[in-house]
């Protein structure tokens, strides 16, 4: 006696256990390699990093154009050598003890002194850090670097 066809596909509608693990199975490893290969904590810390050098470029173009429209002369005073170097004040830090102050750069040459991106807003130091080398370039340091070792630049 054979079963009626409506009932063969009754009996059949509908996926099993085993199906539905592997399927999610399947699923969850696709999803864990893109997740690795996305790994969006590296690329915050890269976008973070990325702001870091255009802070530290600003700086330093603002201060030479500076010094160049001033007859290649600087209020501040930098001090010399990696061992010496001290950090740049935030704009509204009023006086800048320990740091070393640019105000004067803002307004004409920058609309406020930029800051490491993860520096507290309450914070007086920009995490960035401004020194002349033994060459008497001079140097401005941004040690906060999350996926690059050492953020600096040199002029």
């Amino acid at each position: 006696m054979s079963v009626p066809l409506r009932l063969r596909l009754q009996a059949r509608s509908g996926f099993t256990l085993m199906e539905l693990l592997v399927t999610l199975a399947i699923i969850g490893v696709i999803a864990a390699i893109v997740v690795v290969a996305i790994n969006p904590l590296r690329q915050t810390g890269k976008a973070r990093d990325a702001q870091r050098i255009q802070n530290i470029h600003q700086i330093l173009n603002a201060f030479y154009q500076y010094s160049i429209e001033n007859g290649g002369r600087f209020t501040v005073v930098l001090p010399t050598g990696t061992q010496n170097k001290r950090e740049i004040c935030k704009s509204f830090v009023d006086p800048c003890t320990n740091g070393i102050s640019l105000r004067s750069l803002t307004g004409t040459y920058l609309p406020d002194i930029p800051y490491d991106p993860q520096s507290p807003a309450t914070s007086t130091g920009t995490r960035y850090f401004m020194f002349k080398n033994e060459q008497n370039r001079i140097m401005i340091e941004a040690p906060d670097a999350e996926v690059d070792t050492f953020i600096h630049l040199e002029r």
